[in-house]
């Protein structure tokens, strides 16, 4: 509950809850592209980390009873994410905080910690079998927080105690969570008042993050806009006949996006989520007008099944394109050409006005078409309003 104090001139608010919780160690369940990235930066703050995963089926000559053959699986993801750029981590050292574990040896851990963070696989009966782990070993009045990036959280709690579900909510970060800013915040009709203000104040003083609180509606807010324009980026694409690198090209820094465009923030993201997420508003959102656009097209479903991890898929990989079936032919025109045709692009756009970029032709490059004017396309873009 929130005091008023004031102290001659100047008045504020203490929040006694959040001064009478501390967050010393947090466990992070899952440690896929989010869940290892979140323990990296639950590292850098400070905090000790318990980072857990499955043990791996295929024992092949391993030992079944080796720690190292149990704990393979956390291992190199961990190892994957620190390898990975841009860097995980504030400073190499802070690795030392977090120590993994995997789901049958160490479940019991989490009863030493002050959050629990699940990052499992985008699946409801399996973030619903480890949640009821969790609800088993925690102590009572821990924080129990979801990664979902679309599942309503309300489903999360069926079945689980009353205290359980008055410390369970959802905090979805975003990839990679140590530079992107925004964590959403979302709560059950179940969830304490208290613990909403807590995570709403924590993330944004500890963790650094824009704290926004959500309705629990489908792919809360971001995902619901952010996957409805990729989705559509890609009925367009389809639609148009354009390459990876006509998209990208055009959904970039011209336009005031990130440089990873779509495809390649497509890559970050990771397609098998993007393309969870996808199907589960097609699901959850029946009377929404566009839920068509919420069909994922056959390529995307063919990289998802060719992918060996998700870390490793990646939507312009021309290995992946030519070991395809039923490929249409815009997807696998991916030379060095297309390199000059991105260099084309910024020579030609990057110093237009916003207002100006897309109606400007770019020349056809040898071997990639007939450049990125296409007589279908048709886009205007009005200027920015600060």
């Amino acid at each position: 509950f929130d005091v008023i104090i004031s102290l001659e001139c100047v008045t504020f608010t203490v929040n006694l809850y959040a001064m009478g919780r501390i967050i010393k160690k947090v466990a992070v369940l899952g440690s896929g592209v989010m869940g290892s990235r979140i323990a990296c930066h639950f590292a850098n703050a400070g905090l000790s980390v318990l980072l857990l995963d499955i043990v791996p089926t295929d024992t092949g000559s391993a030992d079944p009873a080796d720690p190292l053959f149990r704990n393979s699986v956390v291992n190199e993801a961990l190892q994957a994410a620190l390898r990975s750029s841009p860097a995980p981590l504030y400073d190499p050292s802070a690795a030392e905080r977090i120590v993994t574990g995997n789901f049958q040896d160490n479940i019991a851990d989490i009863t030493s910690c002050d959050w629990v963070l699940e990052a499992v696989v985008e699946n409801l009966d399996i973030k619903k079998q480890v949640l009821e782990q969790v609800d088993r070993y925690r102590t009572p009045g821990t924080l129990v927080s979801t990664n979902t990036s679309g599942i309503p959280v309300h489903l999360l709690i069926e079945g689980r105690t009353d205290d359980f579900a008055r410390h369970f909510l959802g905090t979805h970060f975003f990839n990679p969570p140590r530079y992107l800013r925004l964590l959403e915040i979302i709560p059950t009709g179940r969830t304490a008042p208290e613990v909403v203000s807590f995570l709403m104040d924590y993330g944004d003083r500890f963790l650094g993050k824009t704290t926004v609180r959500c309705k629990d509606t489908p792919a809360f807010i971001a995902n619901r806009v952010g996957v409805f324009a990729f989705m559509a980026t890609f009925r367009l694409m389809e639609a148009l006949g354009l390459t990876i690198d006509e998209i990208d090209a055009l959904t970039g820094p011209i336009i005031g996006h990130p440089k990873s465009a779509t495809f390649r923030t497509a890559d970050v993201v990771g397609i098998d989520t993007l393309v969870r997420v996808a199907r589960g508003l097609a699901e959850n959102c029946p009377m929404d007008e566009a839920r068509e656009i919420f069909a994922v097209p056959g390529f995307v479903e063919q990289l998802v099944q060719r992918g060996a991890h998700p870390v490793i898929v990646s939507l312009g990989n021309p290995y992946l394109l030519q070991q395809m079936t039923d490929v249409p032919a815009y997807l696998v025109s991916w030379s060095g050409a297309v390199v000059s045709q991105r260099a084309a692009a910024r020579a030609l756009l990057g110093a237009a006005p916003i207002g100006g970029r897309l109606p400007i032709s770019i020349p056809p490059v040898a071997g990639v078409g007939d450049g990125l004017t296409r007589p279908s396309l048709s886009v205007s873009l009005s200027p920015a309003v600060p």
